[in-house]
């Protein structure tokens, strides 16, 4: 089996860590791949091209921009693919993709999906109930925090870091006191690369809205910054920008977001979205928020 799931949160850790564990559990073969919205491509290659018998797409929602090629790599596919997903997706790409694949779309976070239909016992509940703290912006957990904290890091600097920690959770529901200890280490670090990457900041005044753009380090987290940013600023909006070697991901927080990320390629949720632009094109950015904010704007 292959399992691709999404590198960059919590929902895609723990959910690829509960196909792992029902993996072992069926003594089955399995293989991980965990990528981020950036590698696309590689997502469709693997499902026309895979092997495998089975292949679980989990926590990736549909790139609209590249939903022809997504449909034509499913028809094509050999392998009976599962796909769990809580992204908001186009009504025709559903209907679409749904005649070639087990496509299950939910309200909550694709672990609490996986944990309900595949095991549905203590050890995946416990799970579940850390990624729907995280990726529905509870934040009652401590662990959700810290374990936010260690997989943007493991992001940022050591990405292999990622599939250790996906076998990890496929057997713990913990994290070592070495891993919170950690966490806490790249906490004091965060709070200060915070405060500096914050001197990017600008804000545009739209017909009485306030969106903040500003560029950051991968270091940082985008739900912990966009949220910060929108109340301490008093923001609608904050738009931010990870630069890598291909360009710049762009995370939106706030107001209209999943409308501004459709215009830009992208998706997600209405408060939380993200989108991919190359560096030529981040200049639309600017147009596009004018179209979903209204025109008349000032730089503040």
């Amino acid at each position: 089996m292959l399992i691709i799931s999404h590198s960059e949160d919590i929902d895609g850790i723990l959910s690829a860590a509960l196909a792992i564990r029902k993996a072992k559990k069926e003594r089955e073969s399995y293989s991980l791949l965990l990528m981020d919205y950036t590698e696309y491509d590689l997502l469709i290659d693997k499902i026309k091209n895979s092997k495998e018998n089975r292949i679980m797409i989990l926590d990736i929602g549909m790139d609209e921009s590249k939903s022809k090629e997504v449909i034509e790599a499913l028809r094509n596919s050999k392998s009976f693919i599962i796909w769990i997903d809580h992204h908001i997706w186009e009504n025709s790409t559903i209907k679409e993709a749904s005649k070639y694949c087990n496509l299950i779309i939910g309200k909550n976070s694709a672990t609490f999906i996986f944990s309900r239909i595949f095991s549905n016992d203590l050890f995946s509940r416990k799970l579940a109930r850390i990624a729907e703290d995280s990726d529905f912006f509870k934040n009652k957990l401590k662990i959700s925090k810290q374990l936010s904290i260690i997989i943007t890091y493991f992001n940022a600097f050591s990405k292999e870091k990622l599939y250790w920690l996906a076998e990890y959770f496929s057997e713990n529901t913990k994290l070592t006191k070495e891993m919170e200890e950690t966490a806490e280490k790249i906490e004091k670090e965060i709070e200060k690369t915070s405060k500096e990457a914050e001197k990017s900041l600008k804000v545009i005044e739209i017909q009485k809205k306030k969106i903040g753009i500003v560029e950051l380090p991968k270091i940082l987290n985008p739900s912990f910054e966009g949220n910060r940013l929108i109340n301490e600023k008093k923001l609608n909006a904050c738009i931010m920008l990870f630069k890598n070697e291909k360009g710049y991901e762009v995370s939106i927080r706030g107001e209209r977001a999943l409308e501004l990320a459709k215009l830009l390629g992208g998706g997600g949720h209405p408060n939380a979205a993200g989108a991919f632009l190359t560096t030529d094109k981040i200049k639309i950015i600017k147009k596009n928020i004018l179209l979903i904010f209204g025109s008349n704007s000032k730089t503040l």
